[in-house]
């Protein structure tokens, strides 16, 4: 049993024309039905419709023959066929049966088993189209991760760029906190010196103009320790002093009398003063 050529020209002849334009052909596949759901491919070929027809029948009859001669014995063939629009799904096929005569027998019954010679050549086959496949899904994988390697890369980069600046910027901001801060104490050393500059010298003016003048010409201020000295002293009840006073040694005794003198004296004074303005 031989293939029907003129069938298998016009099959492909018009899968070629349907579909030419918006939806053309780009695949048709040769496969060995085994029976049950079962088939192998024995040719897998790209095509598009500025293709021969007779060409690609010739070369699918030339495969399904060296196929079958292989075999031996009767075997069924189908040729399917894939559109652009759908890759993966059989829009028509195309089955036939081939029988061959081989060597050792004029005619071969189609239940005769498959020869030695057949299997091995079958197996190359298969053997070769799995290599294929896998080599093509391998690439694509190769592909896929080298472009999200360099992705990832990219943005590694960017990232890197961006915490080099981040810590750039904080560096400068610590700085000039730090010398902020630096400047701060500073400012406020030289206003806590001058305030204790300018107490001091109007705690001494007085003292120093009377002594040059040979009289109390400006009263003499006291220090900010004898005035709480004094308002402590003042502060004391007469009971809670007596108690004091039994407590110190005789020259402890001496000063707190001369603190109380010195600071009675300086009222006076100021009373004085005062009271001469007045009149």
């Amino acid at each position: 049993m031989s293939i029907n050529r003129k069938k298998l020209e016009t099959f492909i002849r018009r899968q070629l024309v349907t579909g030419a334009e918006d939806n053309p052909v780009y695949r048709m596949t040769l496969r060995h039905a085994m029976g049950g759901n079962k088939a192998a491919v024995v040719v897998d070929l790209e095509v598009s419709p500025n293709h021969s027809y007779m060409e690609l029948a010739s070369r699918f009859e030339e495969a399904a023959t060296d196929d079958a001669e292989g075999l031996g014995g009767l075997q069924s063939y189908v040729l399917a066929s894939y559109y652009t629009s759908y890759p993966e799904k059989i829009r028509e096929r195309f089955s036939f049966r081939l029988s061959v005569q081989t060597e050792d027998d004029d005619v071969v019954d189609q239940t005769e088993a498959p020869t030695e010679r057949g299997i091995v050549q079958q197996l190359m086959r298969h053997n070769e189209a799995n290599a294929r496949v896998m080599t093509m899904g391998m690439a694509e994988v190769v592909r896929q991760q080298n472009r999200m390697i360099e992705r990832i890369a990219n943005q590694n980069d960017s990232l890197m760029d961006k915490h080099f600046n981040v810590l750039d910027l904080y560096e400068k901001m610590m700085m000039a906190e730090s010398g902020r801060e630096i400047e701060k104490l500073r400012v406020t050393s030289e206003i806590q010196r001058t305030e204790t500059v300018v107490e001091k010298f109007l705690q001494l003016a007085p003292a120093v103009v009377n002594r040059l003048g040979g009289k109390k010409m400006l009263p003499e201020k006291a220090s900010p320790a004898e005035m709480m000295v004094m308002s402590f002293v003042q502060s004391l009840r007469p009971d809670q002093m007596g108690e004091i006073l039994t407590k110190l040694d005789p020259e402890q005794q001496m000063i707190i009398m001369e603190l109380i003198q010195n600071q009675q004296a300086r009222e006076d004074s100021d009373k004085a003063e005062a009271k001469k303005l007045k009149g």
